[in-house]
């Protein structure tokens, strides 16, 4: 079986890069041989102007890259707000946002109304065992009655610190599934990824079988003054792996 596209379109969360501007991010991501970002808010937030989200487009665009997804952030029921990532992520070209939200109804509500207004996914993002989102069930739970569009960015390391198995958790969430952030770890500490506890084969057979079609981003938390070195490892096993599918 084949893997899907969206396997081969790896990207990379600019989180990865914090200690460094978007400019070095975008470098960085470029000598990996990586053609998507997912940009964090402290790299290009949606409270920037019109002016500097050109700006940022016309850069990754120079680059050769696209902005595959915009997050993570925090939601609430603040309208005002939502509209304000909203219409940052429609000026960019976005077509998911990796939240945080808020786990009221009136939250959801909201975010109902803007997914449909916008037709831009919201993907919640899960964040371990002592985190408000923390299992696969208990988002999908949360979800299950509101628009399609709204879903789930898997982050494997957080999984495995919730003691969930990252592939059972993709095959579960499957048809709400708009993004991975494919991580490792020791279950302590952020490693390389293919040298913690994820099984990497397991979880891109598990993405390529459900046919994945969302922001597929290598994640890398660890040393963030001198990430490149690590990152150079995840996306070297990551590749090696994706050509054996």
């Amino acid at each position: 079986m084949a893997a899907p596209a969206s396997l081969f379109r790896l990207g990379i969360q600019s989180y990865c890069y914090r200690k460094f501007s978007l400019d070095q991010a975008i470098g960085m991501a470029q000598s990996l041989r990586l053609h998507f970002i997912e940009i964090y808010p402290g790299h290009a937030s949606h409270e920037a102007t019109a002016a500097e989200a050109a700006a940022v487009r016309a850069r990754l665009a120079d680059a050769g890259m696209q902005q595959s997804a915009y997050g993570v952030v925090k939601l609430s029921n603040d309208a005002e707000t939502l509209r304000q990532v909203f219409e940052h992520c429609r000026r960019m070209g976005v077509p998911v946002i990796s939240a945080d939200p808020d786990p009221a109804p009136d939250c959801f509500n909201l975010l109902e109304r803007f997914v449909a207004e916008y037709d831009i996914r919201v993907a919640v993002h899960n964040h371990g065992a002592r985190h408000r989102w923390s299992l696969a069930q208990q988002i999908l739970d949360a979800i299950q009655d509101y628009d399609p569009r709204i879903g789930v960015c898997l982050d494997t390391s957080w999984a495995i610190d919730a003691g969930e198995d990252p592939a059972a958790a993709i095959r579960l969430l499957a048809p709400r599934l708009y993004g991975i952030h494919l991580k490792d770890s020791t279950g302590t500490e952020d490693v390389a990824v293919g040298t913690g506890r994820l099984d990497l084969p397991g979880t891109l057979r598990a993405l390529r079988d459900v046919g994945f079609d969302g922001s597929f981003s290598l994640e890398y938390e660890n040393f963030p003054e001198v990430p490149q070195p690590y990152l150079e490892q995840c996306a070297e096993a990551t590749r090696r792996e994706l050509a054996r599918l």
